[in-house]
């Protein structure tokens, strides 16, 4: 399949000769509309990029499952609806996981600055 990009052409390869649309990888993961392939673009050689992520988030208005807040905002308490609430995703590609920190960990945090907060 292949797609156009700056350099030319870009394309995914199947072996089995055609990539099935219809498989578990292109099918929800749960209720907020994202599969495997809303991140691993067929497009972007199984990635995604700034670029790319750009490129969706003005094709969809941000509206994009890509865009959930649950992990896909900065925060999931910011204000999914605006652009500046998903700059770490627009600029540098990151979905935000959040996790509990384990009890018994070998590290420790000590200074805690947010680059995104509010000057």
């Amino acid at each position: 399949m292949p797609f156009p990009d700056k350099t030319g052409a870009i394309a995914t390869y199947s072996d089995a000769g055609k990539i099935d649309l219809s498989g578990p990888f292109f099918q929800n993961l749960g209720t907020n509309g994202r599969s495997c392939s809303s991140c691993h673009r067929l497009d972007q050689a199984m990635s995604f990029s700034s670029a790319g992520v750009n490129a969706i988030y003005r094709q969809t208005a941000g509206r994009d499952p890509l865009f959930d807040t649950i992990d896909g905002a900065n925060c999931s308490t910011d204000d999914g609806r605006k652009r500046s609430s998903h700059s770490l995703l627009l600029s540098r590609e990151l979905i935000r996981i959040g996790l509990a920190l384990p009890a018994q960990r070998e590290f420790a945090i000590s200074v805690v600055h947010d680059p995104t907060a509010a000057q």
